[in-house]
């Protein structure tokens, strides 16, 4: 599995071990989803500033979220690749920490959830 990681935000560290972390995360997604793990996945953190923009544009509707997913695995594409490509992921990573405030548990395992959604 190959996690390319877009950090588009400079409001919060992302440690070397949360990177360990969520890369742990969707190795254990794709094998209870019943995939292999020759897939790419983008994974791009980014403030509330971003995601809101993102979200008005995707999905029309004008305020922050926390995470966006955007698929890409389709049976609709027949191109022969070295890892296919799952798609892509936007946290917020501003708003992650607002929720592990707000729910009262830590920064990674907030930001360990949103991946998996």
């Amino acid at each position: 599995m190959e996690l390319i990681i877009d950090d588009r935000q400079d409001k919060l560290n992302v440690s070397e071990e949360l990177i360990e972390k969520i890369k742990d995360i969707i190795i254990e997604c794709l094998d209870y989803e019943g995939y292999d793990d020759d897939y790419e996945v983008s994974l791009s953190f980014v403030d509330n500033k971003e995601i809101h923009e993102l979200n008005k544009q995707f999905r029309g509707i004008d305020r922050p979220t926390d995470v966006l997913s955007f698929p890409m695995l389709s049976d609709d594409f027949d191109i022969e690749l070295e890892e296919e490509s799952l798609g892509d992921i936007v946290i917020s990573l501003e708003r992650a920490f607002e929720q592990s405030k707000e729910y009262n548990h830590s920064f990674e395992r907030e930001v360990c959830f949103l991946v998996c959604h």
